[in-house]
């Protein structure tokens, strides 16, 4: 039986307007619900149809615990570099 995830999700969508982090991980897995495009955007990798993926580290993290985070970034997972785009494991497959 194929799902229909569209349908899913407007059904729960007053649901995921009280709990946005649940939300979000929802539309960041399946890619429901379907978003306007934002105005405009502070974070320049990030364009303005995408939603963040992860966040990156912070300064502190580079200086505290420099030797584990190039040990990450050198991950093939983190390929693309420690921005909010790169997607993590739980975000490599789409659900269909």
């Amino acid at each position: 039986m194929k799902i229909n995830w569209s349908k899913l999700f407007f059904k729960n969508g007053l649901l995921y307007i009280l709990n946005s982090q649940d939300a979000y991980a929802h539309r960041r897995r399946t890619g429901y619900l379907i978003l306007y495009d934002r105005l405009n955007t502070f974070n320049t990798n990030i364009a303005v149809d995408e939603i963040p993926r992860r966040m990156p580290w912070v300064s502190c993290e580079y200086d505290n615990n420099g030797e584990a985070v190039s040990d990450a970034l050198a991950l093939p997972e983190m390929s693309e570099g420690d921005n909010g785009t790169t997607k993590i494991w739980w975000d490599k497959k789409v659900i269909e």
